[in-house]
């Protein structure tokens, strides 16, 4: 007889252990990106809620703005009892700034240069759409073109900033001869 009390006691011990747990493959996301975070379970609930709206599936896709988010998983069986809770921490990174800056303006004639530079964190590292890593890069395009730098930050983070220059055709001269 103690011998089935003793195995009911571990059964019972296991299944008031912590069944389940929210997570994800990272701990943290960039402000502005979406991440997944599911439910690992020995469990199969017919409820999920995550922060006490209701899911019909074991993850959802999130997209905090705030520094740190926190998320409440909490597992339903079919009859609606709790079958267990988790609590899940996500941290939002910031992203950097990033500026450009055109001289001698955004609109340049057919055959000039434009300089363009990326201003921000000073941190930060710059590639630009055509490859160049400097932050301070010229161009002398051909027709109007957009140009886009992507800034990363310490964090892993990264901003894109786009510009359009104007290349406007070299003014055509023409004589005319009036008589007198």
């Amino acid at each position: 007889m103690k011998k089935l009390l003793f195995f009911v006691s571990l059964v019972i011990i296991a299944m008031t252990a912590n069944q389940i747990s929210a997570k994800t493959y990272k701990d943290s996301l960039c402000n502005g990106s979406t991440i997944s975070i599911g439910a690992k379970s020995m469990l199969n609930g017919c409820s999920y809620y995550w922060n006490g709206k209701y899911s019909e599936t074991k993850s959802i896709e999130v997209s905090p703005t705030t520094t740190n988010t926190t998320y409440i998983l909490s597992v339903l069986d079919c009859n609606l009892s709790l079958i267990d809770r988790d609590t899940f921490y996500l941290k939002v990174l910031s992203t950097p700034n990033v500026f450009i800056t055109s001289t001698p303006s955004q609109i340049i004639c057919l055959g000039k240069t434009v300089t363009l530079t990326a201003t921000g964190e000073s941190e930060n590292k710059y590639i630009w759409s055509t490859g160049q890593t400097n932050p301070i890069t010229t161009f002398s395009p051909n027709a109007t073109t957009t140009y886009t730098v992507t800034a990363t930050g310490t964090n892993g983070c990264a901003t894109i900033a786009k510009t359009v220059i104007i290349v406007n055709p070299l003014p055509k001269a023409e004589i005319i001869i009036t008589s007198l």
